[in-house]
């Protein structure tokens, strides 16, 4: 959805909440019904996209940001990393289940792919998949 300024948002599914990005790329969370605005992270806008944003059913959305993955509750605190931190890599792709994300990452020169798994409250990511091309991947995700 784009809003006046031509400036994307997203409304929860169930329409509680609109998430948007301000004019100064400050990621925002208001109650559909009015109110007061939650800051839930900054400098969101280069590396943000609305298309890579999920709501979890217990009020957190799941987004990338810099090419990593954040979680962050509907009504603010901390963003939470979910992506192993100690890589370089980034985040190509994702999906998130009830209580996992799965995501698609490139962390080795040779440009192919892993596919990992972290809990939705953080820890660490475990390999689920053998290395892959990326252009493989992308094709066939969203394939039923």
């Amino acid at each position: 959805m784009l809003a006046a300024d031509g400036r994307s948002f997203a409304l929860s599914p169930d329409e509680t909440h609109i998430v948007y990005i301000d004019t100064a790329d400050n990621l925002y969370a208001i109650p559909s019904s009015g109110g007061t605005a939650t800051l839930l992270d900054t400098a969101v806008s280069g590396s943000f996209s609305f298309f890579n944003l999920h709501f979890t059913d217990d009020g957190k959305i799941v987004y990338q940001k810099d090419a990593q993955l954040f979680v962050v509750s509907l009504t603010g605190g901390t963003p939470l990393r979910l992506d192993d931190a100690s890589f370089t890599g980034s985040v190509a792709n994702f999906r998130v289940s009830d209580d996992t994300v799965m995501y698609e990452t490139k962390r080795t020169p040779d440009s192919l792919s892993e596919i990992f798994s972290v809990p939705i409250t953080g820890g660490a990511s475990t390999l689920r998949s053998g290395r892959f091309p990326l252009a493989w991947c992308l094709s066939r995700r969203d394939r039923p």
